[in-house]
């Protein structure tokens, strides 16, 4: 396993305990990897450095956030299997290929229309990582009150759809639930 400065990985509180989880029940190595709404892009890194993905597209909405990330990198050294888009999640297409794992983490209440996101993330990656606010934690979608509500909602995209986690949100005392979708 790579050695890995973890100031790289800072700005998510989570995403250590959430690639614990996911690193469990996904192989990343030579993958494809998307991250919808990838903030400073801590799981997608980790995908890249650490689980040894070939290709990580991070896509994100806020310029500062993606200049922030971009940063991070020594001396900006960018890995080439590594590229960020500052655009919304939405209006993405993925020129190159399709994609072997999303990762859309609390993106979905802010979305338009979540569930015309939903059916193109299925249609260009095999497996879904998904994490999303219920009722009561941040936006939340109201109508999503709990998991069986989520498992409900991603069955109607997904034959296989499992939790395979939670973390906590600590600041607002909620537990979130990662869901792997295939």
């Amino acid at each position: 396993m790579p050695t890995i400065n973890n100031d790289l990985f800072v700005h998510n509180t989570r995403s250590q305990e959430q690639w614990r989880i996911i690193s469990k029940h996904i192989d990343f190595a030579d993958k494809r990897v998307v991250d919808y709404g990838c903030g400073y892009a801590d799981i997608l890194r980790r995908a890249l450095i650490i689980g040894g993905a070939k290709r990580c597209v991070g896509v994100d909405d806020d310029k500062h956030v993606i200049n922030g990330l971009l940063d991070r990198f020594p001396r900006g050294r960018v890995d080439p299997g590594f590229r960020v888009y500052n655009q919304a999640v939405e209006k993405f297409v993925n020129h190159d290929a399709d994609f072997d794992i999303a990762i859309c983490f609390a993106l979905l209440p802010y979305l338009d229309g979540p569930d015309d996101f939903l059916q193109n993330m299925k249609s260009t990656c095999g497996t879904a990582l998904i994490e999303c606010q219920y009722a009561g934690d941040g936006p939340g979608v109201e109508t999503l009150k709990d998991d069986d509500d989520m498992e409900e909602w991603l069955g109607c995209h997904w034959q296989h759809v499992e939790p395979i986690g939670k973390t906590l949100v600590t600041y607002r005392n909620k537990q979130r639930t990662i869901w792997l979708c295939r």
